[in-house]
């Protein structure tokens, strides 16, 4: 039987050979249906090309002896298919190019055809198929994610290619384990032999005594069946007897019943005949009496008769008089209700204004501005269709407990819509609400004089870029990043983030929590997808959220199955549709294709209402901001507008913000008397057709950074969706914007955009800068310009784990255009640059060296060692030839940010030129200077290679190879491995925090100390675990580190991978020896850890390896006391099945179930109720579970105690009841739930507080009401 490595290899062979081939061949039939193969094949130009390509087999498959191809693509394989769709379809080269192995980061169909015929290749032609366990679990993963990525492309969206291939392995699995059961059942079958060859040798020793045996067993055998045989009969007997007995003893019993039953009739005929004679003379006696009665009663009644005549005629006009007094009864009785209904009104003003007296002391020292009300209005308007959804209740959950949330999800996903519901709802209850378009603002709010006064809810839309990641948006929250670090202890923050963005690796750090321990009760960031499968919209919900917003709307049954199968933009299309123009479109059109609507609709506006159609114009070239002031300020915007739009230059701008009004809730928003698009997918299509209509108005008013981010020109392959293709025409147009701000203060935004790497632009820029050149003004480029940062914030970056080129540009105050064209590899433009400065300096020395003062030739020389850390960044030989030697020797000693060149070299893995920046006399483990100082081998083994490519920025697939040359090379230059900063930090732990594995394993194999730790006791396992390496973490572990190696606080690498959620790091540790019941100093446990952050998997993992349940941190806290803090139900449920007791408390006497009420989760109280936990167990203070519920607001936790036994009216030990709590926080359903179940009202505190005094003492009208109503 093959073995398992062998059985591995060939499941991936036929998952090749079957799903992925018939995957190619459907791909090549969606762009050449069979039919027209022929066609295809036998075109001139295609013929030839792919001459050159097939082989003779090949060949003899497409071109036949009848010259036209009628087969079928069914026997094609992965070779030929590759072959004809990469010659022969439309599908674009994958951003390396076919033939080549593709970019990790490519998902492109291109690139997932490549890796296909790359494995192909690799399995079929080579010498084994034999592939261990790890190694087809990655090559199986790569398999399914390209067809699962590909098939994505083919219409249908259907799955069949990607389910054959699970068949596959699903099909190996069971015959993994039917071979299993076939070796064990040979296993069986040999023991059984072997016992069978056991017995039959006994047997054959002891066959005498057998024969005796068998002798004497016949003998018995025989006296047992004539002893049964007797038996038999005396049974049969016995039988027959009880049988008679029992036949008679019916007779006799059926005889007797006979008997009675006669004597019972002849009783009943006698009783009956005396009953009716009795009746009969009763009878006739009574009849004879009512005879005489009736005769009587006839005279009585006719004398009444005549009296009730006389009495109804009073009654008629008693009657009347009543009638006329009920009238006006009527009347008096509206008269008041008008006075009570009026009486109403003003209770309801007066409490209203109570309310908002409350809401203002809660609130003291921050006064909302008129653009926030506004604001705010509008999200209350968006509000009421708020349909609460799983998503929703996670988000509201997670905020409770943490300080910053970040939901991310797809475009139009509801993302904004949650946070905001959110945001109003902390707002009801006197929080700070602050909504913030940057990082500077939130920095400015938490240095003002107010902070400390409120309690603070930011709410951030797309921090870090919109439709793409942002570089400058990211630097920005790196500047600010210890000061947000410093105000997530005191304030909320409630961030969304489009997908993409989030599964950017250039924006890891963002979504990384630092290392440091947060308190037992905080866990500061929280990361939530509302497009995963378990809070992604159920059909239900979306039925909901559709007839919430179009209640009037009657689709028909498949109509509407077919809205509730679209995903995309769902919550947002269901906004559109409510709206009063919406009315008389196809909605299921609207579902299906909404970019066509919106281009349909913007084309009709521009052709029948030009008015509306300049306000969008206006609105896209003014930011995305538009007031009619600013029309009015912008006057030449407005008139170049209105001559696009076809209008007459007299139009007011008053005409066109008006002409906006109807869009509202469709096309834009308006928050006080400023518009703004609805949502950033209505701007991403808008802006994509108007600015494809009009790039030249465009390119001259839309500010910079839309340039950056939305034109392209030339074949950009990873242009971003809506962007605008630029016609060759209107590239003189871009180039004239790019020179006019390259010379301006702003050129680090034309510097970043990827249209400057264009050789069109490149060509057009060339003669403007050789202009500027002719007219003595090189100068411009070249003179350093204020950045507008603060050298100071960019000191800590050497200790991130990427250090970019837009930081190493930004981190002084002052850098030149081209010093930074220099740095971010503009060569060409660098080089034409450089070269008119040459020329310029050239002729200058020719004919005025002798005059020329040397103060001004040493300015001179200055300026050009001023570009020298830029040249060591870029690391481009021939700019480094530019110097002399003795120039070279003079730059070693110029700082840029507290770097040398070496550290420059270094950072940037320039090895190629190290040779040339230092020297013998060089120190190679020279320090930067400042906080975080850093040598050259740290640097290098720390920070991501960064390659541009074409067009674009990003980290090289192979950048693992760059890097470990720099390494190298400082290495051979003799630098120390195992040297340390001020902070105890070495090289290795840089490579281990970052997953650099191959560097880690290079500086290993140099001597590098595996369990070398910083100042703090951290060493390069913990930083690896902690950051989820688990490849990095296996290879140290191999190479002798220590897996309970502790930091100074007692945190072991297992306690923070518990932390951090790494499954399978735990797992790997776990396997390695690691102690699974390691606290740190405070007697906190690795289980403690991964019950506090909700990681159940983890938690079963650690309690199967033995982790003690019930081990207690040093103020008492268990894991399960800290599970039902954070309202982690599912981990409750674990450990009470390992029979923790569920009412042990803390220290203080907090119980699991206080706890859970204190913060309002109702579930976990439910399952702590179900396991025998203690309604009224109170902790050291006397305070019971329902005091905690009430005093927090959560209704429904409090409804559920006192349903489960709970004490209306136990105090704690000042004498404060559920009641009064409630009424001194304000929460009225709560008083109200209280006052049904029996709450009494009179019940006071030590203090003397009665629940109405805390009521009146915190201005809660409608409280006094409801109690003031119970006292009567």
């Amino acid at each position: 039987m093959a073995s398992k490595e062998d059985r591995n290899g060939m499941t991936v062979q036929s998952a090749l050979q079957k799903p992925c081939a018939s995957l190619l061949q459907e791909v090549l039939r969606q762009y050449i249906p069979e039919t027209d193969m022929h066609k295809v094949l036998n075109d001139p130009a295609n013929k030839q090309l792919m001459e050159r390509h097939l082989n003779k087999e090949q060949k003899s498959i497409l071109y036949s002896q009848t010259g036209v191809f009628n087969g079928s693509y069914a026997q094609f394989d992965v070779s030929l298919l590759y072959r004809l769709i990469r010659n022969l379809t439309r599908i674009h080269d994958h951003k390396t190019g076919w033939g080549n192995e593709p970019d990790i980061t490519d998902n492109s169909i291109a690139a997932n055809i490549e890796r296909i015929r790359f494995l192909r290749n690799k399995f079929a032609h080579g010498s084994s198929s034999h592939l261990p366990d790890t190694e087809f679990e990655k090559v199986w993963k790569k398999i399914i994610s390209c067809i699962h990525e590909i098939e994505k492309t083919l219409p249908g969206q259907s799955t069949k290619f990607e389910d054959c291939a699970k068949g596959i392995l699903n099909a190996a699995k069971t015959q993994e384990d039917l071979g299993e059961k076939i070796t064990k059942c040979r296993g069986d079958i040999h023991t059984v032999k072997e016992r069978i060859d056991v017995h039959e040798t006994f047997i054959r020793n002891n066959q005498d005594v057998i024969a005796l045996t068998l002798k004497k067993q016949k003998e018995q055998t025989s006296q047992v069946e004539k002893i049964h045989n007797e038996l038999k009969d005396s049974q049969g007997d016995i039988a027959f007897t009880q049988n008679i007995q029992k036949e008679q003893a019916l007779r006799v019993a059926c005889m007797l019943k006979e008997l009675k039953e006669t004597q019972g009739e002849l009783h009943s005929v006698k009783g009956g005949i005396e009953k009716h004679q009795n009746l009969f003379l009763r009878k006739t006696q009574e009849n004879q009496e009512a005879i005489a009665l009736t005769l009587k009663k006839q005279n009585e009644q006719t004398s009444r008769v005549e009296k009730i005549h006389n009495e109804l005629k009073e009654s008629q006009e008693a009657i009347a008089f009543t009638r006329r007094k009920q009238k006006e009864q009527t009347m008096r009785v509206e008269e008041i209700q008008n006075k009570l209904t009026d009486t109403q009104g003003e209770i309801n003003s007066v409490r209203k204004r109570i309310d908002e007296q409350f809401m203002k002391r809660k609130t003291i020292g921050y006064k909302e501005t008129e653009s926030e009300k506004s604001m705010f209005c509008q999200w209350l308007e968006d509000d009421d269709f708020f349909i609460l959804t799983r998503a929703a209740k996670k988000v509201d959950k997670l905020i409770k407990t943490n300080n910053l949330v970040i939901v991310t999800g797809h475009s139009g996903s509801g993302k904004s819509a949650i946070i905001q519901h959110i945001a109003l709802r902390y707002r009801s209850q006197g929080w700070i609400i602050k909504p913030v378009y940057s990082f500077q603002e939130i920095h400015d709010a938490y240095r003002s004089r107010n902070f400390e006064k409120g309690l603070y809810i930011f709410v951030f839309n797309d921090p870090i870029g919109k439709e793409s990641y942002d570089e400058m948006s990211y630097n920005e929250w790196v500047r600010y990043r210890e000061i947000l670090d410093l105000l997530i202890k005191n304030a909320k923050l409630l961030l969304t983030c489009r997908r993409s963005i989030f599964f950017d690796p250039r924006a890891k750090g963002f979504f990384e929590q630092k290392l440091d321990e947060v308190e037992v009760s905080e866990q500061k960031l929280i990361k939530i997808d509302i497009n995963d499968n378990n809070y992604k919209l159920s059909t239900d919900e979306k039925k909901t959220m559709f007839k919430k917003h179009m209640p009037a709307a009657k689709p028909t049954k498949h109509d509407l199955d077919q809205i509730c199968e679209i995903d995309m933009y769902f919550p947002l299309l269901c906004k559109w549709c409510r709206c009063e123009q919406m009315q008389t479109k196809n909605i299921l059109n609207v579902f299906k294709e909404p970019v066509e609507f919106l281009k349909t609709e913007i084309e009709t506006y521009k052709v029948k209402n030009k008015e509306l159609y300049c306000g969008l114009v206006c609105l896209i070239l003014s930011k995305n901001e538009l007031c009619l002031d600013d029309l009015e300020k912008k006057a030449p915007l407005f008139s170049k507008s209105l001559k696009l739009c076809e209008l007459p230059s007299n139009t007011s701008p008053s005409t066109i913000t008006n002409k906006l009004e109807p869009l509202v809730g469709l096309f834009v928003r308006k928050i006080g008397e400023t518009f703004s698009f609805y949502h950033d997918f209505v701007m991403e299509v808008t802006t994509y057709v108007l600015c494809s209509q009009h790039p030249q108005e465009t390119i001259e008013f839309a500010d910079l950074s839309f340039l950056r981010k939305r034109i392209s020109v030339g074949k950009n392959k990873s242009k971003p969706r809506f962007s605008i293709l630029l016609n060759h025409k209107h590239i003189k147009d871009l180039v004239d914007r790019f020179f006019e701000e390259l010379i301006g203060n702003r050129f680090i935004e034309v510097i970043l955009s990827p249209s400057l790497r264009d050789e069109d632009v490149i060509s057009g820029l060339k003669p403007k800068i050789k202009e500027l050149a002719d007219k003595g003004k090189l100068e411009l480029i070249t003179e350093p310009q204020n950045t507008k940062t603060d050298k100071q914030q960019f000191q800590h970056l050497m200790n991130e784990s990427l250090y970019t080129r837009l930081d190493f540009v930004s981190s002084e105050d002052q850098c030149s255009p081209l010093f930074a064209l220099i740095a971010f590899c503009h060569d060409e433009l660098s080089e034409f640059c450089l070269n008119l400065l040459e020329e310029r300096q050239s002729e200058f020395w020719k004919w005025a060296f002798a005059f020329v003062n040397p103060l001004k030739r040493r300015t001179m020389d200055v300026k050009k060692k001023c570009l020298f850390p830029a040249i060591c960044a870029n690391g481009k030989m021939n700019f480094l030839q530019r110097f002399t030697d003795n120039e070279i020797i003079q730059c070693k000693e110029i700082r840029w940010n507290n770097m040398y060149p070496i550290h420059i070299v270094s950072v940037f893995h320039n090895y190629h030129i190290l040779d040339n920046v230092i020297n013998d006399t060089t120190n190679v483990d020279i320090f930067t200077t400042g906080e975080n100082p850093v040598t050259p081998l740290m640097l290098a083994s720390e920070n991501y290679t960064q390659e541009i490519r074409e067009n674009e920025w990003g980290l090289d697939s192979r950048e693992s190879i760059q890097r470990n040359r720099m390494v190298e090379a400082l290495l051979q230059k003799g630098a120390n491995v195992n040297l340390c900063n001020s902070n105890g930090i070495c090289p290795l732990y840089k490579a281990c925090q970052n997953g650099h594995e191959s560097t880690a394993q290079l500086l290993l194999n140099n001597g590098a100390d595996v369990n070398l730790c910083n100042n703090y006791g951290i060493c390069p396992l913990l930083i690896a675990c902690r950051n989820g390496h688990k490849s990095t973490a296996q290879l140290l572990l191999r190479n002798g580190a220590d897996a309970n190696s502790c930091r100074k606080d007692g945190i072991s690498p297992l306690w923070i991978a518990c932390q951090s959620g790494h499954e399978n790091i735990v797992e790997l540790l776990l396997i390695n020896g690691a102690d699974v019941n390691l606290c740190n100093n405070t007697g906190k446990s690795p289980l403690l850890k991964a019950c506090q952050y909700g990681h159940e998997n983890i938690v079963q993992l650690l309690l199967n390896y033995g982790a003690d349940a019930h081990k207690c941190q040093r103020h008492g806290i268990s894991p399960l006391w800290i599970a039902c803090q954070n309202g982690h139900e599912s981990i409750v449920e674990l450990l009470l099945r390992k029979g923790v007791e569920v009412n042990s408390c803390e220290n203080s006497g907090i119980s699991p179930l206080y706890k859970a009420c204190r913060n309002g989760h109702k579930k976990t109280v439910q399952l702590l109720l179900s396991k025998g936990a203690k309604v009224n167990l109170c902790n050291s203070n006397k305070a019971s579970p329902l005091l905690k519920a009430c005093q927090y607001g959560h209704e429904s936790t409090a409804q559920f105690l006192l349903k489960n036994g709970a004490k209306v009216n136990l105090c704690d030990q000042n004498g404060t009841t559920p009641l009064l709590i409630a009424c001194r926080n304000g929460h009225d359903s709560i008083v109200q739930l209280l006052l049904n179940n029996a709450a009494d009202v009179k019940l006071r505190d030590n203090n003397g507080n009665s629940p109405l005094d805390e009521a009146y003492r915190n201005n809660c009208a409608s409280i006094a009401h409801l109690l003031q109503k119970k006292s009567k």
